[in-house]
């Protein structure tokens, strides 16, 4: 890298460390975290709720690599939680709440239905906790 600009020097070390710095000085990495195949995080976060005390479903299976995961938590009183997995501006994942809160049964129903002509290769989980745990690590915005 000798000779070149050291504005142009910083970008290029930066990207080959993986990370770039933001316009606004935030520093932000390139590439996201790894990702556990869909499968298994299924099997894993259903086995999580059952040792808790609650009832997880995999109401549709997806594609085992790397089909997407939607949550439908359950408080066994007609009202839903929908959480969407997804990535925040960083790439880290964070669960997304794209019904806005907790909704009517058959209202998340529907959007699910919506989801899965869309995307053929969704996962859809299905939890049972009358005290509304998600049982997920990542954070819900």
């Amino acid at each position: 890298m000798a000779g070149l600009d050291p504005a142009i020097q910083q970008v290029l070390q930066q990207t080959l460390d993986g990370r770039l710095k933001a316009a606004h000085g935030e520093e932000r990495e390139l590439t996201p975290p790894p990702r556990l195949k869909a499968g298994i995080f299924v099997r894993a976060l259903t086995r999580r709720a059952e040792v808790a005390g609650a009832a997880a479903f995999v109401v549709r299976m997806g594609t085992e690599e790397a089909g997407a995961v939607i949550l439908k938590v359950n408080r066994l009183d007609g009202t839903v939680l929908v959480l969407n997995q997804t990535r925040d501006g960083k790439g880290h994942l964070v669960w997304s709440q794209p019904l806005g809160g907790w909704t009517p049964d058959a209202r998340a129903t529907e959007w699910c239905d919506k989801q899965v002509k869309f995307d053929p290769d969704l996962w859809i989980v299905e939890i049972e906790d009358r005290q509304g745990r998600a049982f997920v690590d990542d954070p819900i915005v």
